[in-house]
């Protein structure tokens, strides 16, 4: 289990993009659950809500626990400034070194990490 410190309800609010291919196009009345652990990470619940209701009573279970299981979290981002950005900032700043020298490809960067070149 792993630590949170705080959790939020999010609408669907647009068309999907690669990172998002489990959301289905056009339904902005879906609702999903992002919990944030000590670090900054950000993780979305893997289950869509069709009433906010129900994803606020998930988020409130869960900041009540103070803990999830990764195993039903997605890695969505990082909170800005946080030690979790500052790190995933710095890896980026490695892979396009590294790219920029020639020495990988894209297809040698993590996904989460191509989004930031």
């Amino acid at each position: 289990m792993t630590k949170i410190i705080d959790t939020e309800v999010m609408q669907v609010e647009y068309e999907t993009t690669e990172e998002w291919d489990d959301i289905p196009r056009h339904h902005p009345d879906l609702f999903y659950v992002v919990a944030t652990l000590p670090d900054g990470e950000m993780y979305r619940h893997e289950h869509l809500f069709s009433q906010e209701g129900d994803a606020e009573n998930l988020a409130r279970k869960i900041m009540e626990h103070g803990k999830i299981n990764l195993d039903h979290w997605h890695f969505w981002r990082t909170v800005y400034g946080s030690v979790a950005f500052e790190k995933e900032e710095a890896e980026a700043a490695l892979y396009a070194h590294g790219l920029r020298a020639g020495h990988i490809g894209m297809d040698d960067v993590p996904d989460n990490i191509r989004t930031l070149l």
